[in-house]
């Protein structure tokens, strides 16, 4: 089991974002974090896969209840977001193979899946918003996280995407845990539970 732990975590840039944020995710659990634009939804996100450190408070990680150090998170973690890029100048097959050194079955499968088996062998700057995010989907699940750290996964993703997407995180939710940003209201329903940001504190 993994799991990650906040305890009263507070986030300021020029203004309070958000202050006093407690929560807990462990593997099978998944959190929704929802808000209004500027609400520090990415932020909060951020910190609980310890891409960005909070101003108070403190994150911990647990795996199969060892306490890890928290830059190991990313050994663990895979994550859909905009400032997540794959590599633009490579194909799918290529970016697959310099993450995780080969093309398996299961990948196959995933891309199958994705409807972008057909796409694997063209460059990625080629591709569409939509095939990009696709791409990015499929990089993330094949790690094999234990945490899924998502950040708005349904943007630039038409009608058919979301409906892949949506299967495959109810999918892997009994073997992950999820947390997800999001002001999509049919994404945040697929989690267990939310946390509400709004001026300035977690509701």
């Amino acid at each position: 089991m993994f799991t990650i732990k906040a305890h009263n975590i507070s986030k300021r840039y020029s203004y309070r974002l958000f202050s006093n944020i407690s929560c807990s995710v462990s593997t099978g659990e998944s959190v929704a974090i929802v808000g209004p634009n500027g609400s520090g939804k990415s932020t909060l996100l951020k910190i609980l896969g310890n891409i960005v450190s909070p101003d108070s408070g403190r994150v911990e990680y647990f795996d199969k209840m060892e306490s890890i150090p928290a830059h190991t998170v990313i050994h663990y973690a895979g994550i859909v977001a905009p400032y997540i890029q794959c590599y633009n100048h490579l194909t799918l097959t290529e970016n697959i193979i310099f993450a995780f050194g080969s093309v398996t079955d299961d990948a196959i499968e995933l891309l199958h899946r994705l409807d972008m088996y057909q796409h694997k062998d063209k460059v990625l700057h080629t591709y569409s918003t939509g095939m990009q995010q696709r791409c990015k989907i499929a990089m993330a699940l094949l790690k094999k996280p234990k945490v899924l750290l998502l950040d708005e996964p349904g943007s630039n993703l038409d009608d058919s995407g979301r409906k892949i997407l949506f299967e495959l995180i109810k999918e892997i939710q009994p073997f992950t845990a999820i947390i997800m940003a999001t002001n999509d209201s049919r994404e945040a329903k697929l989690c267990h539970r939310s946390i509400v940001l709004d001026k300035g504190i977690g509701a």
